[in-house]
């Protein structure tokens, strides 16, 4: 369930384009503090890291669970762009993941903002979502 979802998200936002049609988003990865270790690791700006919250499983049908899934997306710019560019980009990638679906999970809302000024040369918002999945890996 966690791979399609991760899946699903990097391809809807691969479809957002510049205006000589390259993707906006250079980098995508599962979040590991990617920001802090930055200087060390480096990725291409902007970027886009996929976070999981904790998912507490309901059995309805054996072998089939069904769960909230919390994701957190934690979009990494540098900060010499405009910051409503950022905004912007924020706003674009929310208006691509609404109501998002794939063969796992369905109905991905956007539940909360927040942007991290603690960077240095890089400004981090976590957008979080909320959707309903349901894992049948049991089979």
């Amino acid at each position: 369930m966690r791979k399609n979802i991760y899946l699903t998200i990097v391809e809807q936002l691969q479809t957002l384009l510049d205006n000589d049609n390259n993707p906006i988003i250079k980098h995508f990865d599962l979040w590991n503090e990617n920001v802090a270790f930055a200087e060390e690791e480096f990725f291409a700006t902007p970027a886009v890291f996929v976070e999981f919250d904790p998912i507490i499983y309901k059995a309805v049908k054996d072998p089939k669970q069904i769960a909230t899934v919390g994701v957190k997306l934690h979009i990494v710019t540098q900060t010499q762009i405009n910051s409503l560019e950022h905004f912007d980009l924020i706003d674009s990638i929310n208006h691509a993941l609404y109501n998002l679906s794939g063969t796992s999970f369905n109905g991905m809302w956007r539940t909360g903002s927040h942007t991290n000024h603690d960077h240095g040369e890089l400004l981090e918002s976590i957008e979080t979502y909320s959707c309903s999945g349901v894992d049948t890996s049991a089979v």
